[in-house]
C-alpha cells in the first residue's frame, strides 16, 4: 500500500502538471514580452517538476536502508512497509542493495541534470542568456542621469 500509494501519487502529480497546468503555463510563458522574461517563466514553470525526482529519490533510499536493516534479522514474515512482507533475509538484503547500488545512483544523476538544467540554463545557450541582465543578476545598462538633477 505505501509503496503504491507514493507512487501513485507521483503519477498523478505528474499527470496534474502535464496536462492541465503546463498548458496554460505555455500559455503564460509565450506572453513574455523578451526572451529574457521567458526564460525566467520556463524556470517556474519547470521548477515543481523537480518535485518527483526528489521524492523518488528519498523514497529509493529509504526503501534501501530499510531492506538493508531488515535483512539483518533472520526471521521471514516481517514488513518492509505496509504492503511489502519479507520473503526471506536473502530478498531484503539483495532489494537494500539493489535499490542503493542502482536506483539511488540512477535518481541521483536524473535530479543533479534536472537540477542543473533548471537552475543554471544560461550554460545550455550562453548567447541568448548573454542578451538578458536580469538573469545574470546584473542591473541593465544604466541610462544618463538628468543634467537638472
Amino acid at each position: 500500500m505505501t509503496q503504491g500509494v507514493i507512487i501513485l501519487a507521483c503519477l498523478g502529480f505528474m499527470a496534474l502538471w502535464v496536462y492541465v497546468l503546463t498548458p496554460q503555463g505555455m500559455e503564460w510563458m509565450k506572453a513574455a514580452e523578451d526572451v529574457c522574461e521567458g526564460i525566467t517563466r520556463l524556470r517556474i514553470l519547470l521548477l515543481p517538476m523537480l518535485l518527483v525526482p526528489y521524492a523518488l529519490l528519498v523514497f529509493v533510499a529509504l526503501d534501501g536502508l530499510r531492506s538493508l536493516q531488515h535483512g539483518r534479522w533472520p526471521w521471514p514474515g516481517m514488513w518492509l512497509w505496509k504492503d511489502t512482507p519479507i520473503r526471506s533475509k536473502t530478498y531484503a538484503l539483495w532489494r537494500g542493495r539493489l535499490m542503493l547500488a542502482i536506483g539511488l545512483p540512477v535518481l541521483l544523476a536524473l535530479t543533479a541534470y534536472m537540477s542543473w538544467t533548471v537552475l543554471f540554463g544560461e550554460l545550455l545557450k550562453p548567447e541568448v542568456h548573454a542578451e538578458c541582465a536580469a538573469l545574470q543578476n546584473q542591473s541593465p545598462t544604466p541610462t544618463p542621469k538628468s543634467p537638472i538633477l
